[in-house]
Order: C-alpha cells, then structure tokens, then sequence
C-alpha cells in the first residue's frame, strides 16, 4: 500500500489506495494554500482536488479534497470485509456519525448555521467538519439539520441505536443544560458496542481487542484527568467512564479517589511509556501523544497480517492519521502557527526535537 516516493519533496504518484509518507506531508508546513495544492495534485489527492475545484479554492478546497479522499478509503475498505467483519467495520466508521452529530448540536447551541453540500461534507461556517462514514444517510442528516432544538434532534435520532442511549440521558439534559451528558452517552455507547461487536468474529482480531483496550484505557484516564482538574465528585465521572479497558472502572475509581491531578498524570505516563511531558497545560499534547503511540505499537502487527479484519482496519486508521496530518497542517498553516506546533498537533513530531 506504500506509493512510490519521488521528486524534491516525496512526491508520491498512486492510487486510491497509497499513503503520503510523513517526509512529504512535513514539506507541506509553512506553504500557502496554492502550494499545497500543487504539491497535492502530483499525489493521489489529483482526482479530489479536481473534482472539486470549480467549487472551492484555497483552503476550503484543501479541506473538502482530504475529506472525500477518506471517505474513499472508507467506502473501499467495506467492499469486501471477511465474514463476520462487516458489522464492526460499520460501528468503527460510525464514529463519523457521532462527530458530525457533536458539531450540529454544539453549532445548536451557538446559534451558528450548519450547511450540507453536494459532496456529503458537513460544514460548519464554511469550515468541512466531517464525513458520512457510518450509518446515517444523507437525507437522515439533512432533516436534523432541519429541526430547531436539541430535544427534537434526540428524538429524531430515537430510531438509532445510538440515539436511544442520548434519550436516556434527555431529562438530565433539561436539568443541567449541559449537552456533555448527551455527548458522553454518545461515546460510552459507541466504545461498547465496538468491544461487543468484536466477540462474534471469529479469526485473528486479538490484535484490535487489545488496540481498543488501549483507547479505552487512554479515553478513561484523560476522563480522570479533565475531571481531577475540577474536582468533580466520582459518582459523575463514573458516568463518562466506557467499560473494556485494561483498567476496570473500579481500579479507575480507586485511582481518582486517591491521587493528586499529578499522580493521576504520572500514572498515564508511565502506562503509556511517555516522558517529558508534565502539567495541566500538556493536557491536549499528552493526548495526541498518546494516540501517536497506540497507532505506532498496533501499525506493524496489523499491516502485517495478510487481507484480513486486521490489515483493512489498519487501511482505516491509516488513512485517519493522514487526514488529520494533513487538516492540522493546512489549518496550522493558516493560522501561521510554528513549525513545532504544526508537527505536535499532526502527529508528525518525532520526540526529541
């Protein structure tokens, strides 16, 4: 799946299915939108950036192309999933659903317009949000765009799985007035049902169970840690807790109860074998490492493995990683924004620089 890397800056020349290299998505750092656009059409990103430039230009043309070019990579990666695999691969990819389900209640309560275009992007204020990945069709979304309240917006999605859990939570939403409690049955349902799902495939997936144990460990801990931060009450924190980590809730709670914000951070280091990042302001860094370092342990084993479950989940979550490298940098770029930081919030930074 590698391209062939070529040219002053790893051009790479592909198909749908190759990756830009990290050399050549780092060249891209401090180009103007222009440039980068160039830089791009010499890459699998041609027919994208095509497609849609009698559209968009500039920057809003970058972040449209990167989204419909994994959307692609989605689309290819559930055309022929082995037996049994089909029904993880759709909870997986439904993650899309659930962010683009954020991003019209948060612009709800903003008070900010959200627009859909021909391309199945969800745009918020002209900026590309997310793409349609998991379960809920066009014409679905489209009518929650239309409905005016959050109450209304979980009633609609009351026929989805994922809906009811929100429903569940729709009384305390009035109480509180805080749409975190509907986002946080959004997530602890969405990692449930991806560890269910993987107790019916039978096959070598071992390797994604534990890959996911790790996610959900890094999710909890960064729970504990925004929660340490305010000294929320365990009984809340509990609620926002997903079950399927290493670390069982009840050692988790233990943990809380117990230990400093410090502690708690020390803990997450030294679980994820991460140093030289310390204090609550390396909060957002310390995560992003994190997910660097659970796709990194996971890569070699799951690209290795011959077309199965486990080589087109890591298909999936490659192309993941070089969108968000890529959206970091363009929006990075845009906001001139140094070099280091650029590299920090796209994954790319290798630690020690």
């Amino acid at each position: 799946m590698n391209g062939t890397y070529a040219g002053s800056y790893g051009r790479v020349k592909s198909s749908t299915t190759d990756f830009l290299s990290d050399e050549f998505m780092r060249s891209l750092i401090a180009r103007s939108p222009d440039e980068t656009i160039q830089e791009l059409l010499e890459t699998s990103y041609k027919e994208d950036l095509d497609a849609l430039s009698s559209v968009y230009s500039g920057n809003a043309l970058l972040e449209n192309a990167i989204n419909r070019h994994i959307l692609k990579k989605n689309k290819l990666a559930l055309f022929a999933p082995p037996p049994g695999a089909k029904d993880f691969l759709k909870i997986y990819l439904s993650k899309w659903d659930i962010e683009n389900i954020k991003i019209l209640i948060s612009s709800k309560v903003l008070g900010h317009e959200v627009k859909e275009d021909e391309n199945f992007i969800i745009s918020f204020r002209d900026i590309p949000m997310g793409i349609f990945g998991g379960n809920i069709t066009q014409d679905e979304f489209k009518g929650l765009i239309g409905i005016s309240s959050i109450e209304g917006i979980v009633e609609s999605l009351s026929r989805f799985p994922v809906g009811v859990e929100m429903l569940k939570k729709l009384d305390e939403y009035r109480r509180v007035g805080d749409v975190t409690v509907l986002f946080t049955a959004m997530d602890t349902y969405y990692y449930s049902s991806i560890m269910e799902s993987l107790k019916f495939i039978n096959g070598d997936e071992e390797i994604i169970r534990n890959y996911f144990r790790e996610t959900i460990d890094s999710r909890n801990f960064m729970v504990l840690l925004k929660a340490k931060e305010v000294e929320l009450d365990f009984q809340i924190v509990k609620e926002a807790l997903s079950n399927g980590g290493n670390n069982p809730v009840e050692k988790l709670e233990e943990l809380y109860r117990n230990s400093t914000l410090q502690e708690i951070m020390q803990n997450l280091m030294e679980r994820f074998s991460l140093a030289g990042t310390s204090g609550k302001d390396a909060m957002t860094e310390l995560e992003l490492r994190i997910r660097d370092q659970i796709y990194n342990k996971y890569h070699v084993s799951l690209s290795s493995s011959s077309i199965s479950i486990n080589s087109i989940f890591d298909f999936i979550i490659r192309a993941e990683r070089e969108r968000n490298a890529l959206r970091s940098i363009v929006i990075g770029n845009s906001y001139r924004l140094p070099e280091k930081t650029i590299l920090s919030l796209s994954g790319l930074l290798k630690y020690g620089e």
